[in-house]
């Protein structure tokens, strides 16, 4: 999906990351106001037992339950309720031991403004200083409860509402919006706002993810590395740009001779692993750029990513397509072809390249017949009557390029992935290894 659709991303090309963590307690209120089920789970975690019960758990009519950003402290009644909860959330949870010995203190950084208010039903307040960061911001908290407190001096001490202050933590709101969305999904439901928040959190605060590095997972967990690898890839899209196809992770390579690196995980005789590739070739425009260049490239054996050198492989990759989408490839090596024959070359490329034409179709698979060995079923690979021949088409274009690509031990990357957060682990490895790629023929 085009990132610019997303419910939280203005269509403004030139908005940066502060702008986007600085909408995050936004797009929190958003999620809630439009997810009942979050909402609650949220209000159940957060609040005290007797709260809880007491609002929800007995039947009462009239009363709303709001959640409003900056709201100023100065407009709320504060002896209309019985309770109001402080509340800090940052990054991680906050140590609020020497809360009570703090003094008002009108700094610079004073807001008579609350980040995020929420009404129960007139009965219970949450005052709530969001940070994106684990900025301590008690001060900042006290400073409102102080206020609060203030307003409170007419008012008999009886009738004044008791005061909770607790921490919360942006970690722990993401493991409640995940588990609310995949439970809802699994009921055919797809939320919008869960959906888009979860992709902006993947992109800019990846660590607030509840998903584990691939160091703490075993080898079996197919699910949850997944997971991982789409945190990683999403948190890389601020550095490499994003990439909008669904059925495929990865990036554009933005090169005249390859268009995109991809990442997935597969399994073989060693084991799972994750696969990177890139198609050199994979269109005849591409194959212009990349056959009048040198092609010593071809015999690399080797690319370093993240300053460990893995081993690099290389094979003959022929893609069809028709009105620009693929259908059909054929995959080989020099073990497929006959001895003293080519397959991809520039005398290749030029001759058969490109538009194929009806009348052209035989002229192909003669050359095919005669480049490929005897046991090399090459009509079986392309699904040539089916696909071609008996198809309807009247043409198709062909593009003679490569498939080059490394493979990476799990048991590898779990040494390499301790830690969720930009600029490490996995999330780096993927950076890494992209530039790796882009500069593979130098």
């Amino acid at each position: 999906m085009n990132k610019h659709l997303n419910l939280f991303r203005t269509f403004n090309l030139q908005q940066n990351q502060e702008y986007i963590e600085n909408n995050l307690s936004r797009a929190f209120v958003l999620c809630l106001q439009n997810d009942n089920l979050l909402f609650h789970e949220f209000l159940k975690d957060t609040l005290e037992d007797v709260d809880y019960q007491k609002i929800f758990s007995y039947s009462q009519e009239g009363g709303d339950i709001t959640a409003e950003l900056q709201q100023p402290i100065a407009n709320i009644n504060t002896s209309e309720y019985s309770k109001i909860y402080g509340l800090t959330l940052t990054s991680d949870r906050l140590d609020l031991k020497g809360f009570d010995n703090l003094e008002f203190n009108k700094s610079d950084k004073y807001k008579p403004i609350t980040d995020v208010a929420i009404d129960l039903n007139g009965e219970v307040l949450m005052v709530i200083e969001v940070k994106r960061t684990n900025e301590d911001c008690q001060q900042q908290l006290f400073n409102q409860i102080h206020q609060l407190k203030s307003s409170l001096e007419q008012v008999p001490e009886e009738d004044q509402p008791s005061f909770k202050i607790d921490a919360l933590s942006w970690k722990n709101i993401l493991k409640q919006v995940v588990s609310v969305r995949n439970f809802e999904r699994h009921n055919g439901q797809e939320n919008q706002f869960l959906s888009d928040f979860t992709d902006i959190v993947k992109e800019y605060r990846s660590s607030w993810m509840p998903i584990s590095p691939l160091s703490y997972l075993n080898v079996e967990d197919k699910h949850a590395r997944q997971l991982r690898l789409d945190t990683a890839i999403k948190a890389a899209t601020k550095d490499l740009g994003d990439f909008p196809y669904r059925d495929r992770q990865g990036f554009y390579l933005k090169e005249p001779w390859a268009r995109e690196i991809l990442y997935w995980f597969s399994n073989g005789d060693q084991g799972p692993h994750l696969v990177i590739s890139i198609w050199p070739g994979n269109t005849k425009g591409q194959g212009w750029s990349l056959y009048k260049d040198n092609m010593d490239w071809l015999d690399k054996k080797s690319i370093f990513i993240h300053g460990i050198e893995f081993p690099l492989y290389t094979k003959y990759h022929l893609s069809f397509s028709s009105f620009q989408r693929f259908f059909a490839s054929i995959e080989c090596t020099d073990d497929d072809l006959r001895a003293g024959r080519a397959l991809c070359n520039y005398d290749t490329f030029y001759n058969y390249s490109g538009r194929v034409k009806k009348d052209k179709w035989q002229r192909l698979a003669d050359f095919f017949d005669g480049v490929f060995v005897d046991g090399f079923d090459w009509r079986e690979k392309c699904k040539w009557d089916q696909k071609i021949i008996n198809s309807g088409k009247s043409q198709f274009d062909i593009a003679f390029g490569f498939m080059v690509h490394t493979e990476i031990p799990f048991e590898k990357l779990q040494e390499i992935d301790r830690e969720v957060e930009d600029g490490k682990g996995l999330n780096q490895f993927v950076i890494d290894a992209y530039h790796s790629f882009k500069k593979i023929k130098e």
